[in-house]
């Protein structure tokens, strides 16, 4: 039973943090029809709130801080999603090559699966992996919302290479 709920609304995206007895559960990504909205935060996520809203508004991407417990998947899944959280911002890896980075060499279909599977997404940033040709695959939270993550971090990555 999830205890602890915190809700985001910022740029049009809807973030809901899931915890119960202050252990991250899950986070939600979904399209919001507000483009900002109030901010209900629980005591527990209050660091997590503040990366990303870091992330929506500065793409600051901290997340390698925030400790996850992974327990709930298999060894195999595990290493994928270890892999997928060292994929850098603003940065692209196809299934194929998350599936070699894992030690899965012919294993693209089991990737894509554990991306769907990811509890935490942004965390473990699966909107940065695509398809071998270059399109998007899939997303839980529905193409539309990959695309803009994928779009929010490579406008910050040009906007820094802009003040150099």
């Amino acid at each position: 039973m999830i205890k602890e709920k915190s809700i985001l609304i910022k740029k049009g995206l809807k973030i809901e943090i899931f915890s119960e007895n202050g252990i991250l559960k899950r986070i939600s990504i979904s399209r919001s029809l507000k483009k900002n909205g109030p901010i209900k935060e629980v005591r527990e996520h209050k660091l997590l709130m503040r990366m990303v809203l870091k992330y929506l508004s500065k793409g600051k991407d901290e997340f390698l801080k925030v400790s996850l417990d992974l327990g709930g998947y298999t060894k195999k899944e595990q290493k994928v999603l270890k892999e997928m959280r060292k994929i850098p911002f603003g940065k692209t890896v196809s299934y194929k090559e998350l599936a070699k980075m894992s030690g899965n060499v012919n294993s693209a279909r089991f990737v894509g699966n554990v991306c769907k599977k990811n509890s935490f997404p942004l965390l473990i940033p699966c909107h940065r992996v695509i398809k071998n040709d270059g399109s998007l695959g899939g997303y839980t939270g529905g193409l539309n919302i990959k695309k803009e993550l994928l779009k929010l971090e490579t406008s910050y990555i040009a906007e820094s290479k802009e003040c150099i």
